[in-house]
C-alpha cells in the first residue's frame, strides 16, 4: 500500500486548492476557500473549546469556575510557552500572532464555565423559591 505524503497530495490539486488543503473535499470559490482553510477552521477550533469548556463544567459540580479557570490557565501556559519555543527553535516571531486565537480558546473555556454556572445558579433559586 503505497504511504502519500502532504506533497503527493497537494501536487494533485490545482487552482487555489493548491496553497491550503482541508481534511476534506469542498468545491466552492476561491474566497469561500481560503475562508474555511484560514478563519474558518479557528473558528471551529474555538467552538470546540467552548465545547471542552462546556463539558469540564458541567462535571465540577459547584467547582465550575475554578475548574474551567485552572483548565484555561494551563492550556494559556502551554501555548504561551509552545509558541515561544517555536519561535526561538525557528528564529520566526511572525508566529506568535497565533497566541491571540490560542489565547481566545482560553476565554472560550472560562465563557463555557461561566454559562454553566449561571444556568445551575438560576436553577437552584427557582427550586428555592416558594410558590
Amino acid at each position: 500500500m503505497p504511504h502519500l505524503t502532504l506533497t503527493d497530495y497537494s501536487s494533485t490539486l490545482s487552482g487555489p486548492e493548491r496553497h491550503a488543503f482541508l481534511p476534506f473535499p469542498i468545491r466552492c470559490r476561491r474566497r469561500e476557500y481560503l475562508f474555511f482553510a484560514s478563519t474558518g477552521i479557528d473558528i471551529a477550533h474555538l467552538l470546540s473549546f467552548l465545547l471542552i469548556g462546556f463539558v469540564v463544567a458541567f462535571v465540577a459540580r459547584r467547582n465550575e469556575m475554578m475548574a474551567s479557570i485552572a483548565l484555561a490557565l494551563i492550556y494559556a501556559a502551554m501555548a504561551i510557552f509552545g509558541s515561544v519555543y517555536v519561535a526561538v527553535k525557528t528564529a520566526d516571531g511572525s508566529l506568535l500572532w497565533r497566541l491571540n486565537w490560542y489565547f481566545a480558546d482560553s476565554f472560550a473555556i472560562v465563557i463555557a464555565g461561566t454559562i454553566v454556572r449561571t444556568h445551575r445558579l438560576r436553577a437552584t433559586s427557582r427550586r428555592t423559591k416558594p410558590s
